[in-house]
């Protein structure tokens, strides 16, 4: 929560993403004060009841980066990967944080984990105390996209932070001003 706090007082672009359902996600991101939801959408009848059909694509694997990148896009704000940090807890979101030049696994499973060591990356782990951001932080840092089990996007405007895997699953992103 640190770190979503600190790049909503920046002014990034936060967006939450994940594969669930878009009005859970939508109501659990105006909770955390997060403007921005992206999930999985599914088709409703006649009298709005959800038929269980999902409109193609779900927010799953690589649709979680695309689905960002067109909702950003359709509002005049394309992510820039270049300046963006997602943060993700699953190896579903590998292609998430692939797109990123910041990729942080937060509380990542023991697949991400690995390759997190493997490429170098931040990882986050539930008894960490460090700062929000390191010292050399700037707004202008922050662009990325963010996945399904916790990945978050922050390209110029977008950043992904996660929360302790079992308490929801759940992705964002922000982009800072500027």
């Amino acid at each position: 929560m640190a770190r979503l706090q600190a790049h909503l007082a920046h002014g990034d672009t936060v967006a939450l993403v994940s594969a669930a359902p878009l009005p859970p996600v939508a109501a659990i991101a105006r909770h955390l004060g997060v403007p921005h939801a992206i999930g999985t959408r599914f088709a409703t009848n006649a009298a709005g009841r959800y038929t269980g059909r999902v409109i193609p694509p779900p927010a799953l694997d690589a649709h979680k980066w695309r689905l960002a990148q067109d909702y950003f896009a359709a509002r005049g704000a394309p992510l820039d990967p270049a300046e963006g940090y997602a943060y993700a807890d699953s190896i579903t979101d590998l292609a998430l944080l692939e797109a990123v030049a910041h990729p942080i696994a937060a509380f990542p499973d023991p697949a991400l984990e690995t390759v997190a060591h493997q490429r170098g990356w931040e990882i986050l782990a539930l008894n960490d105390t460090r700062t929000p951001f390191p010292e050399d932080y700037s707004p202008r840092m922050a662009a990325k996209p963010s996945p399904t089990r916790g990945g978050r996007l922050l390209p110029r405007a977008p950043t992904t932070l996660n929360p302790p895997r079992g308490e929801m699953n759940w992705g964002n992103c922000a982009t800072p001003k500027g």
